[in-house]
């Protein structure tokens, strides 16, 4: 739980476009085939899974949007301040919690169900939260998707502040995702060579294209580790008895 916290922490101040990529390579050399199908080595448990959606609302949300909605403009950049140290209060957060509500002693294929259930639960409103904000964003821009997502410069140097933050940004955010998505797609290779799925994998990137433009990025990452999580559940064989 720490890692994360600490990559998180310092994204806010060297960027997360150049901090994603050695995180999620990190990851997956610490995270090697064989892991993803014995349970006991990667379930967090019920109560981590549980705690996780009330930190990112608490942590995450409740700050993030009141620095884009208040009426303020000195609001929003406290709001702003406050939420930039979000890894923070969502460690505090997830520690407390997850001393508060009870953990099982024994891990059962039951207690598997209710830890992706969890998972489930949490996804879900994460994704419908960043569903609807990536289509308030497109229909509410007043430049085209190209000019928003896409950098506009890459060997000269902008000559407005405003521009030259917003290349920036631009720059983090292909560079996250590009990294969030490529760690996706070796686990899923990883799980294809251990025989937990088959993959055509031109099928698979025609629709994470479309998948990616109707809910948005964002969106689509979680959705797709969820697929992961269901598949890795699908084959331990107590947890399809329990089902039954």
């Amino acid at each position: 739980m720490t890692s994360p916290v600490v990559f998180l922490f310092l994204s806010q101040m060297f960027g997360i476009g150049f901090l994603a990529p050695i995180f999620f390579f990190l990851f997956y050399i610490f995270t090697p085939a064989y892991k993803l199908t014995t349970p006991s080595l990667y379930r967090p448990g019920a109560a981590p899974c549980m705690a996780l959606l009330p930190t990112v609302v608490l942590g995450y949300y409740v700050t993030h949007f009141p620095s884009f909605f208040h009426s303020s403009l000195e609001a929003r950049n406290w709001w702003n301040w406050i939420w930039q140290l979000f890894p923070i209060w969502g460690f505090i957060i997830m520690v407390v919690l997850s001393k508060i509500i009870p953990q099982p002693k024994e891990q059962t294929p039951r207690k598997w169900k209710q830890e992706l259930n969890a998972i489930r639960l949490t996804i879900g409103v994460i994704s419908i939260i960043s569903m609807i904000t990536w289509w308030y964003t497109i229909l509410n821009m007043d430049s085209s998707v190209f000019e928003v997502f896409i950098p506009q410069h890459f060997l000269n140097t902008p000559q407005e502040p405003i521009l030259g933050l917003r290349t920036v940004i631009q720059f983090d955010y292909i560079c996250c995702y590009s990294a969030g998505f490529l760690w996706l797609a070796y686990h899923f290779k990883d799980l294809e060579n251990v025989g937990v799925c088959s993959i055509s994998w031109i099928r698979a990137g025609c629709a994470s294209v479309v998948l990616g433009c109707l809910v948005g990025p964002g969106t689509m990452f979680p959705l797709i580790w969820l697929l992961r999580e269901e598949l890795l559940v699908a084959t331990q064989p107590d947890v399809k008895k329990s089902e039954n």
